[in-house]
């Protein structure tokens, strides 16, 4: 996934965007659902595990299926569990916007990654 962004509230729709040369996009515009899972600020691995190369990763990290049958990876701070709504040709990538049919989410850092580095949110604050 290059991006993430919110859509629409009404109805609820998010979008996330992938590489047309990835070796999964033909596996998304065949899907009429998919999950999104936000890690935890201590889930660098599992991003990693993701970010490389090789098919199959679910194998490698603890998760569980949804009665969408979508996996949703242990410890993530939210689920997003979505049905395809469009998919769009953006040029390089492929935007999968997806309605949110359920959803769930605890508290803690999300982990980011920015310029080629992990992050979290901690200490960051924003002026009133």
């Amino acid at each position: 996934m290059s991006s993430f962004n919110t859509v629409s509230l009404e109805p609820p729709l998010v979008l996330w965007s992938l590489r047309k040369q990835s070796w999964y996009a033909q596996h998304f515009l065949e899907a009429d659902a998919f999950a999104i899972n936000v890690l935890s600020g201590h889930q660098h691995q599992v991003s990693d595990i993701f970010a490389s190369a090789g098919s199959d990763k679910f194998h490698r990290v603890d998760h569980r299926v949804s009665g969408y049958k979508l996996p949703l990876i242990d410890g993530a701070l939210a689920h997003l569990e979505c049905k395809m709504w469009r998919q769009v040709d953006g040029g390089d990538h492929w935007i999968f916007i997806g309605e949110v049919v359920d959803s769930l989410h605890t508290e803690g850092e999300p982990l980011i990654f920015f310029n080629g580095r992990y992050a979290t949110t901690a200490g960051l604050s924003i002026p009133a």
